[in-house]
């Protein structure tokens, strides 16, 4: 660059030079494989977790950046895919959930007009009313200290939303295999707070006969109790914190016991968490009475637990409880224990 009389050009007109070639350098329109976020993208989080880039902040800082750009735009075909899948699933669910509407008001018309419309009105009264003993049943059991007790730790952190989600629906089937049971077992969830919360209360439990516990699951075991409800009030003794990982095998579910299951929603299956969880609250762990440690739901630690309550074998209780896929690698090492022990007592 050179002024007019031939001098150096100034500090004003360097700049006036760079702006002109930055200018001209934005207002191309990038080809696609050449499409960069100018510094630091704003990532926002949606109610549901989802992350989205401000498409504001997109469209005005795209610049020529050479191949690297394609890397940000397959980011965001990825992204959009992921979107596409998630709205695809939960359309899905919505219409399983009308479907399933649909299905019990159909059966419900069926049903009064084979019974009557006095009778069915009666059917229904006791249907109402079994189910308010029922979660008076359970919310007492909180309180009875004869009475064996599970304690959700909802203290973990879900990487996914969709975990999240799967942890919610997973403590309202554990719910609701307590709420039937024969013989009764309290339901303790804590910490009840955070996202959790609006999730759980969009699934009804703020009608629900579990107790729900503000403050950490540490809070149960100090003396005097920091819970709002005293009863609360839990021996460290009498507690048992359930992992995979644990050297202990837990014998039997005796009353008056205290169980602890983590609210661990993992696909990948970080070894040591629950076992160090249980070493921070100072309590005893405990695995399920398998060698190989396998991956459960929390609703399936649940059932195995209940139905051996129940008066069920260990091998009868993983059998109601899991799968198919995934009952035949317990069953069989139940199985092997179970004749190890007869052998070693003869």
């Amino acid at each position: 660059l050179r002024a007019n009389n031939g001098s150096r050009p100034t500090g004003a007109m360097w700049v006036a030079a760079v702006s002109l070639i930055f200018f001209l350098y934005a207002s191309v329109e990038p080809a696609r494989g050449d499409v960069k976020i100018f510094g630091r993208p704003e990532v926002f989080t949606s109610k549901r977790g989802h992350k989205i880039v401000s498409r504001v902040r997109r469209r005005s800082a795209q610049v020529w950046c050479g191949d690297r750009g394609g890397e940000w735009q397959d980011w965001l075909d990825r992204q959009r895919r992921k979107d596409e899948r998630k709205e695809m699933l939960l359309s899905k669910r919505r219409e399983k959930i009308r479907r399933q509407r649909q299905q019990r008001r159909q059966k419900n018309r069926e049903l009064a007009e084979s019974m009557g419309i006095d009778a069915w009105s009666d059917h229904r009264r006791q249907e109402i009313e079994s189910k308010k003993q029922a979660r008076e049943r359970l919310r007492n059991a909180n309180f009875d200290p004869g009475t064996p007790k599970i304690v959700i730790d909802l203290s973990y952190k879900q990487q996914r939303p969709g975990e999240l989600y799967s942890l919610a629906k997973q403590v309202q089937c554990s719910y609701h295999t307590l709420l039937t049971s024969a013989n009764p077992v309290g339901l303790i969830l804590a910490p009840f707070s955070g996202e959790i919360v609006e999730l759980l209360s969009s699934l009804g439990a703020e009608r629900w006969g579990a107790e729900k516990v503000d403050g950490d699951v540490s809070t149960l075991f100090q003396s005097p109790p920091q819970t709002e409800t005293a009863a609360l009030a839990i021996d460290p003794a009498d507690v048992v914190y359930l992992s995979p990982d644990a050297d202990n095998v837990l014998t039997g579910v005796e009353d008056g016991k205290v169980y602890v299951v983590g609210g661990i929603v993992d696909k990948t299956v970080t070894p040591n968490m629950s076992v160090s969880r249980a070493a921070s609250l100072g309590i005893t762990s405990a695995r399920l009475p398998i060698e190989e440690p396998i991956a459960l739901n929390i609703d399936a630690v649940v059932k195995i637990l209940v139905g051996y309550r129940e008066n069920l074998t260990w091998e009868d209780a993983f059998a109601r409880a899991l799968p198919k896929r995934q009952q035949q690698k317990p069953q069989q090492q139940i199985v092997q224990q179970q004749h190890a022990k007869n052998v070693t007592s003869s």
